[in-house]
């Protein structure tokens, strides 16, 4: 029985309630069922049930927020916001995630057991790739047992779980993905990730670490969808770190589903020397004054921090900040081959800062299976 049909049975039922005492205690009966009610007359009671049935009339349904399809980045930062080696600037990061960061050499990810590492959840939002929602339905009851985000690239699957399963114990492994459950908040989904490995934070310049929270809220409203991440780690950032990204509906996707990954030998030096770990010591990463050279930012400001974040800390940085000259040459163009900034002498580079021959980015050897990002035959 709908609530309006409940509403106006009430009232018929209690115009036709036969009021057999004006004292103290008054008898009513309500489609077909018995109260006794004390000291009240025929039109509190009637007032009384016009209540109660227009509470259930306005009491709001939370609805599901149907997000299946692919959802298509409508801007995307990672590529133009990581250009130098060094760029901490707006992240969070306590004392031992930025000298994790400033200790980082990419030449590392050439090492055979990092070749084929994922980027972790946050990546969803800062990295290039788009998300493609699809419903995952209880096999007997048919009802709604996850959302699944397919993988991209190298960004690991997510599985949302939104069968109230709890979240495993701390000491439980942890993968790329992680393991994620969520729930709806009136129209809003809440999913909460834990269980995923270090990595990127920005692109090769700031971590999470494995006991890291990945909080996301996703708003779709029509065919535009915003997703806002907040992530938590006690080891590397010394506040949450907040991101926002807008994604549009699409019918065309571009979608690059995830690919088998082989290692192949990139750096020989780290072949013929497994036990070496490419890294700069501290206060040695070659890059650590180009922020500051190009375009006159202070370095205190280059290496992050909580106060980086808010737009108060521009106050801060007024009397020190002096803008560069106008870009005249080669604005906004790579760099020439051989010639990239941040190139320096760290553990796996030669000296004048170019990898070995065959290094990451170089063409396979011929008769190899190609590494990632290598052209199939």
């Amino acid at each position: 029985m709908g609530s309006h049909a409940v509403l106006f049975d009430l009232v018929d039922a209690g115009q036709r309630a036969k009021v057999k005492s004006q004292g103290k205690s008054t008898k009513a009966k309500v489609l077909g069922i018995g109260t006794r009610v004390k000291g009240m007359t025929y039109q509190k009671s009637v007032g009384a049930a016009l209540i109660v049935a227009m509470t259930f009339v306005a009491a709001p349904a939370y609805a599901q927020i149907d997000l299946t399809g692919t959802w298509q980045r409508v801007g995307q930062n990672d590529n133009g916001a990581s250009r130098e080696p060094v760029d901490l600037l707006g992240m969070p990061f306590s004392a031992d995630g930025r000298a994790k960061a400033l200790s980082y050499d990419i030449a590392s990810l050439s090492a055979t057991e990092r070749q084929c590492q994922m980027y972790p959840p946050i990546y969803a939002i800062v990295g290039p790739f788009p998300l493609q929602f699809t419903m995952v339905p209880d096999p007997v009851t048919q009802k709604l047992l996850a959302w699944k985000i397919a993988g991209w690239g190298d960004r690991d699957e997510t599985v949302i779980w939104m069968d109230g399963r709890p979240h495993p114990s701390k000491n439980a492994p942890h993968t790329h993905g992680g393991f994620t459950t969520g729930e709806w908040e009136g129209d809003t989904l809440t999913a909460v990730t834990t269980h995923f490995k270090l990595g990127d934070i920005k692109r090769h310049r700031g971590f999470n670490s494995d006991r890291a929270t990945m909080t996301y809220r996703f708003n779709r409203h029509g065919d535009v969808l915003t997703v806002t991440g907040l992530l938590e780690d006690p080891v590397y950032l010394a506040e949450p770190y907040a991101l926002t990204e807008i994604y549009r509906l699409t019918t065309n996707p571009n979608n690059f589903p995830l690919t088998a990954c082989e290692p192949i030998e990139e750096l020989p030096i780290l072949h013929e020397n497994p036990a070496l770990v490419p890294h700069y010591l501290p206060g040695k990463h070659p890059a650590m004054n180009e922020m500051t050279e190009h375009y006159n930012i202070p370095l205190e400001a280059v290496v992050g921090g909580p106060e980086t974040m808010y737009p108060e800390y521009r106050k801060k940085l007024k009397d020190k900040y002096v803008m560069p000259p106008p870009c005249k040459d080669g604005c906004g163009r790579p760099p020439a081959p051989g010639q990239g900034r941040g190139q320096g002498q760290g553990q796996g580079l030669d000296q004048q800062g170019a990898p070995p021959a065959g290094g990451r980015g170089a063409a396979p050897p011929a008769g190899r299976g190609g590494g990632r990002g290598a052209t199939p035959q």
